[in-house]
Formats: structure tokens, C-alpha cells, sequence
């Protein structure tokens, strides 16, 4: 559950003051500096270490190894407790020089990764930081007392509702051992011309693209499994307060999402009936999804995500920068699917298990 980021930057920038810069968006964001210990009952809990330095090394080698090698030689394990759940490093090699930041998914999602990209921005710049006064650690204690609220026993009820009639076992039948071998298998495709159709659509309809690409995984997962009812799961941010929207944390959220697929029903009503299902789903989601699942028996084991173009960065310290992909083989579940929109084209990635789907059905 690491996060990897490495950029190759440009050679105008100032490594030291590039390097001052990161030590003030971490400061300026403590829940990085959280790590974890032990209570003497044996339960694990988050420590709050503001006052903690920050390191970030300058490292000089010759070059940095390519593809796989490349993804061995940065991303390593995080030694859980007792230490910090983040490392940052810049590269100065022969070729260039390199930013890479490696965060555990316990102190940071996809979208802390870009308000952190724009902290590093402005602090090189010369703004100043203001450290966040309403960050996850008081978040999670208005949670808790949300969780001992009414608020909690109508959420507990909204998902037993919704969930009451749906077909939790959406994964298909492994295919036979003898036509498909068990493995991971990687497939990249883009919408090209149809991108700007489906935002018209949605600008059209007045709904979301979100809500419209869980209507399309829906529909298809319907066809592909034979069943009309349908269930997976999709996240959010989980930025439904306006004081986290600039924190970093991990704060994303699994929902559920349950469909009946009707094919005498119009596309816009699948589409908005979505739309409506996962704001209801954000409203309730103090009501965790470990607790759906053990509730209602649906698992993780299908994910669609619509990342929208949030995660385009080709900007560090006021020059242009090249985002490099790191690649890493863990899976976390059988099948995901994620949208992710970029240069007005929207890109399709899906990692799945080859016993159960098919190229064909990912195509």
C-alpha cells in the first residue's frame, strides 16, 4: 500500500531550496509525521508527532535503473511501527535529476498526493505555508462521536436497505484450469473520439461523469456475469467536509454500490439513479464498509474507480517536470477498473485475475 511518485525535474531548479521547499509542505501537513505504536492492551494506535524533523536526502549516483529494476531500487517496505510512514529523496544523476516521494496509504490518498505537489509548488515560489489547523486527527475524533450518534444507527440502516435484495456475489465463475492459467494481467486502452460525446452527455444531463462511467461498468458487468442485479464497489475522496479539502490523510472511502439493470429503462435514468445512490452512499459513509461487508457478505473483489484528470502532474517549482510511472505487481483485487481523464481524452487501466476475467470482457 505505498503511493510512489518520481518525477524527473527540470536542471533550473535549485536543489537545496527544491529540498527546503519539501520540508515545509511536510511540516505544513503533520498528518505525515503520524506513526504507529502499540497500547499496552495490544490495540495499535496513530501518535501525533508534530515537532519531528524532517528528512529528505540528496543523493548523488550515476543513474537509476529502468522498468522493473527501477521499481526495486526505490520502493521499499515501511517498517510500520515506530517509524515514519513516508521517505522523499532527490536524485542527481548523470541523466537529470529526480524528486521521488514514496507515502504509505495509512497518511495520504491520491488526492493529498496533488494538494502536497501544490504546497511543494508554492513554498519553492517563496509563499507561505500555513499549517493546517483542522486535520485527520480531529477529523477521526468527530468521527468517533459521529459513530455514537443517531447519525450512525440511520447510516447502519441505509446500507441494510440498500443492500437488502442485491446479489453480493458478483464475481464470475473461475474459468477452467484447462483454457485460462491463474495470473495478473495488465490491459491500457483510451475512448479517444468518444470522450468529448460522453462530456457533452454529462454536461447535457447535468450529471456527473462519475455517476455516468458506473452506469457504463454496471450495464457491462451485468451482461458479463448474466445477472440483472449487480454489486461492486468504487471510492471517494472522502472530502465531504470543506476543512479537509486541502488536508493530507488518508481519507478515501470504499461504497458499495448496488444495480438493478433494467434494459427497457433509458441510459440517463441508470445514470442518475447512480448519481443519486453514491451522494446518498457519502452522506452514510460513517457507517465503514468493513461493516457493510460483514453485514451483507459483499467483498472487495471488484473495483471500479473514476479518478478524473485530479492526478495529472507535469509541474514542479514553476518548471515542467515528467511524471514517471511506477508500475508495482501487488493486486488488491481480482478486477480494477480506473477512468482517469488526461489531455481531454479519457484513458481506461484495469489490473485483473486471468481465472476469472477474460481479455475479451476487459476489452
Amino acid at each position: 500500500y505505498n503511493i510512489p511518485t518520481l518525477f524527473k525535474i527540470s536542471e533550473k531548479l535549485d536543489i537545496e531550496k527544491l529540498k527546503s521547499a519539501v520540508v515545509k509542505a511536510v511540516n505544513a501537513h503533520p498528518y505525515l509525521k503520524t506513526t504507529l505504536a502499540t497500547n499496552e492492551d495490544g490495540s495499535v494506535c496513530a501518535v501525533r508527532n508534530d515537532d519531528d524533523d524532517v528528512t529528505v536526502e540528496i543523493v548523488e549516483v550515476q543513474e537509476l535503473p529502468e522498468g522493473a529494476e527501477l521499481c526495486a531500487y526505490l520502493i521499499k517496505p515501511f517498517t510500520l511501527m515506530d517509524s515514519p510512514l513516508y521517505r522523499i529523496k532527490i536524485f542527481k544523476t548523470q541523466k537529470g535529476n529526480f524528486l521521488f516521494m514514496d507515502v504509505h496509504h495509512i497518511v495520504a490518498d491520491g488526492t493529498s498526493m496533488g494538494v502536497f505537489i501544490n504546497d511543494i509548488n508554492r513554498a519553492y515560489a517563496g509563499e507561505k505555508l500555513e499549517v493546517e489547523s483542522y486535520t485527520a486527527f480531529e477529523a477521526a475524533l468527530e468521527e468517533m462521536d459521529l459513530r455514537a450518534s443517531e447519525k450512525f444507527a440511520a447510516a447502519e440502516k441505509y446500507y441494510e436497505t440498500l443492500l437488502s435484495s442485491c446479489n453480493t456475489e458478483s464475481l464470475p465463475a473461475k474459468c477452467p484450469e484447462s483454457s485460462t492459467v491463474a495470473g495478473v494481467a495488465h490491459f491500457h486502452g483510451m475512448l479517444g473520439e468518444n470522450s468529448s460525446a460522453i462530456t457533452a452527455f454529462c454536461q447535457k444531463h447535468n450529471v456527473t461523469q462519475n455517476a455516468f462511467f458506473n452506469a457504463v461498468f454496471s450495464f457491462t458487468l451485468s451482461k458479463f456475469t448474466h445477472n440483472e442485479s449487480v454489486a461492486y464497489c468504487t471510492v471517494y475522496n472522502g472530502r465531504n467536509d470543506s476543512r479537509l479539502f486541502e488536508s493530507v490523510a488518508m481519507l478515501v472511502k470504499t461504497l458499495p454500490v448496488s444495480c438493478d439493470i433494467d434494459e427497457k429503462a433509458k441510459v440517463i435514468s441508470l445514470v442518475e439513479s447512480l448519481q443519486n445512490q453514491l451522494m446518498d452512499s457519502m452522506a452514510n459513509d460513517i457507517y465503514s464498509f468493513a461493516e457493510v461487508s460483514q453485514k451483507s457478505g459483499l467483498k472487495s473483489d471488484i473495483f471500479f474507480t473514476y479518478q478524473g484528470d485530479n492526478f495529472n502532474f507535469d509541474n514542479i517549482g514553476g518548471e515542467a517536470a515528467e511524471m514517471i510511472t511506477l508500475d508495482m505487481e501487488a493486486i488488491k483485487a481480482p478486477v480494477t477498473f480506473e477512468i482517469a481523464l488526461s489531455g481531454g481524452v479519457f484513458h481506461l487501466d484495469v489490473t485483473y485475475r486471468t481465472d476469472y476475467f477474460c481479455r475479451d470482457f476487459v476489452e
